[in-house]
């Protein structure tokens, strides 16, 4: 993987020139973009002492501080539900199944 400074979001697609953005790589819908906390990545370095890059795993975003719910997980699968580009350094929301930030 590669890091990128922005991307285009696609929604019911995926994330723009991503492995997932093609049908048949994801398994189910939730599959459309994966994000990890990097707080998890430096953490399996602490414990492990060998090296991980927030580039190295298979997730689409690192994020910070915002999936303390997932906290000892590999990351987060989720649908696109809103277009656009995405930045390196944009809040994020999370968007529950009606539609409401939560």
């Amino acid at each position: 993987m590669s890091a990128l400074t922005s991307v285009e979001a696609l929604p019911g697609v995926g994330l723009a020139g991503d492995r997932y953005s093609e049908a048949r790589n994801r398994r189910s819908p939730d599959y459309e973009v994966t994000l990890i906390e990097l707080e998890n990545i430096e953490g399996f370095t602490k414990a492990t002492g060998r090296e991980l890059t927030p580039e190295m795993p298979r997730r689409n975003i690192v994020t910070t501080e915002v999936l303390a719910i997932f906290r000892g997980k590999g990351g987060l699968r989720a649908r696109i539900v809103s277009g656009g580009i995405v930045s390196v350094g944009e809040a994020v929301n999370r968007i529950s199944e009606g539609g409401r930030e939560r």
